[in-house]
């Protein structure tokens, strides 16, 4: 008479499937990833120079009046500047003034540049804490470009 299987064989069996499964699909993904990274590699620096002249086009417009759209002629195309967009700013004294200093203090948010800038260094090293949380750095090179380390294996 045969044994029947654990649960706990087939457990560890369905878990090494998902674990096996994972892996192939991330063999999947990073090859996916580098042959799009690959084939947008020449697109770079157009996308640059792109943001470059349309930087460089809308500085001429600068003083045009905010309500207006502008227009920029080229032999081939034209560029059209629409009105500029709305901005919301908060007039800090007069907040503090109508709802008070204790309020004020229950919904402000310090950010990290402004604490660099307007307080002391001895403070701000005393109430910022740092830890690697953000996000990792990504390097994609192929397979045949790797170099060979000491024991001769890419």
């Amino acid at each position: 008479m045969t044994a029947a299987p654990s649960k706990k064989t087939a457990l560890d069996t369905s878990q090494k499937t998902a674990q096996q499964l994972a892996a192939q699909q991330l063999v999947s993904q990073v090859d996916e990833l580098g042959d799009i990274d690959k084939q947008l590699a020449p697109l770079r620096a157009l996308i640059s120079r792109e943001t470059a002249l349309r930087a460089a086009i809308r500085s001429r417009f600068e003083d045009a009046p905010a309500n207006e759209t502008c227009e920029a002629a080229g032999t081939r195309y034209v560029v059209e500047l629409g009105w500029r967009g709305v901005e919301r700013s908060i007039d800090y004294p007069k907040l503090i003034k109508a709802i008070g200093l204790k309020a004020f203090s229950l919904i402000a948010k310090v950010t990290l540049k402004v604490l660099d800038d307007k307080v002391p260094c001895a403070i701000a090293f005393d109430v910022v804490t740092s830890a690697n949380t953000g996000f990792r750095s990504f390097k994609i090179t192929e397979r045949g470009a790797l170099s060979v380390g000491k024991s001769g294996t890419p």
